[in-house]
């Protein structure tokens, strides 16, 4: 598998339980941990003493580290510590800090537009009293204090939310903006070309891809996809949670059911081209939590148990099968969960105890000869 740092390509793979050496022990599991987070192929876990590791591929230096090499057992990020809330999304990360600040790490504006060369953590300019964080691809978002919204990236290709349109040489000269008529969000929820806000009194305003419009031009191009200011999204019943996919999202309402919108059929129990309005999820009840990525999703119910739906081609809805389904299903072997993340092809879960259980793609590792999936879930370990 290539991994690349400072334009330079090379095999770089760290197993789980394999020393450097290439003798086999056994790392011990990842605990301490207060809060999770899942991207695209890379894992990200807060630990109780401010700091934050990192698992999976390192492509883009999600890290935060100058070695290229991936690794299957969670290693720390360094330059970050006083974490409060991380956030990983496709090829960086960012953290809000217990000042208030914001520190991100990788390739900081994604693929296209601004610098291609991984960076260590270093702090975002203009965001203050930061609580919480959210990456996404092309751009991020901070939810302060005061409920207002902070968001920053490459504006020509995402929406930041301030009715503008403009691209930013991160890291070089961020500029970090404030989300127009947001004043009490309790919440903020990112994806590739979509940021969504909960506000305090359980309505959702969404900007950039408001995920409302499934009708498509001759080129198969999706109408009416950027909005430059939160828009409110319709028919959605008062929400206690929000989560967004690449090209849906989902809300936990406050009777404890799950409604998601956009245009991933799968996820919205097979609705024909997707459903521009929020329709409810079938056989979900007392929900806590959900957690959305490309084409599926994972619900925290009260009792800490998880259910799962959508598509499973590597086992992440966590059955024991690779079986797709519109219905959710539950976790094997999971019955104290906390919290519940999901990535492309992965799903993780936080259990009580402050361990880590992951299942799908790469679940198992990944050596030179290829990535080992679990369709149930297996302990993260910490590199040593």
């Amino acid at each position: 598998m290539w991994s690349k740092w400072g334009g330079s390509w090379l095999v770089a793979f760290v197993a789980a339980g394999v020393s450097a050496c290439g003798g086999e022990r056994e790392d011990p599991a990842l605990s301490g941990v207060t809060a999770i987070t899942v991207g695209t192929e890379t894992s990200c876990a807060l630990i109780d003493d401010g700091s934050v590791r990192c698992w999976g591929f390192n492509f883009s230096g999600q890290f935060g580290t100058a070695s290229p090499a991936s690794a299957w057992s969670a290693v720390a990020v360094p330059h970050v510590a006083d974490a409060m809330s991380v956030s990983v999304g496709v090829s960086h990360a960012c953290a809000a800090l217990a000042d208030g600040s914001v520190k991100c790490w990788g390739e900081l504006l994604g693929p296209s537009g601004g610098t291609k060369t991984p960076s260590p953590a270093i702090p975002v300019d203009g965001v203050e009293a930061a609580k919480m964080v959210a990456a996404a691809t092309y751009h991020s978002c901070a939810l302060r204090t005061d409920g207002r919204v902070q968001c920053w990236g490459n504006g020509a290709l995402v929406p930041l939310g301030d009715g503008s349109l403009s691209t930013t040489p991160f890291p070089v000269s961020p500029r970090t903006v404030t989300v127009a008529e947001l004043s009490d969000a309790t919440a903020v929820a990112v994806s590739h070309s979509s940021s969504c806000a909960l506000r305090e009194n359980g309505e959702v305003k969404c900007w950039g891809d408001t995920l409302d419009d499934t009708s498509a031009d001759e080129t198969g191009r999706f109408l009416n996809m950027y909005t430059p200011t939160p828009r409110l999204v319709e028919d959605l019943p008062s929400a206690a949670g929000i989560a967004l996919g690449s090209m849906y999202g989902c809300a936990v309402l406050r009777d404890g059911t799950v409604a998601c919108w956009g245009r991933v059929p799968v996820v919205m129990g097979g609705s024909r081209g997707g459903s521009p309005i929020p329709v409810a999820v079938g056989g979900l009840s007392d929900v806590a939590a959900v957690s959305a990525r490309d084409s599926h999703a994972c619900a925290l119910l009260k009792d800490r148990t998880i259910r799962c739906w959508g598509a499973n081609p590597s086992g992440q809805l966590g059955d024991g099968s690779e079986v797709s389904s519109e219905v959710p299903v539950r976790v094997q072997g999971i019955d104290n969960a906390i919290a519940v993340a999901v990535g492309s092809s992965l799903s993780c879960a936080l259990l009580a105890d402050g361990t880590v259980r992951c299942w799908g793609a790469w679940a198992k590792g990944c050596t030179d000869a290829g990535c080992t999936a679990s369709s149930s879930p297996q302990v993260v370990r910490v590199a040593q």
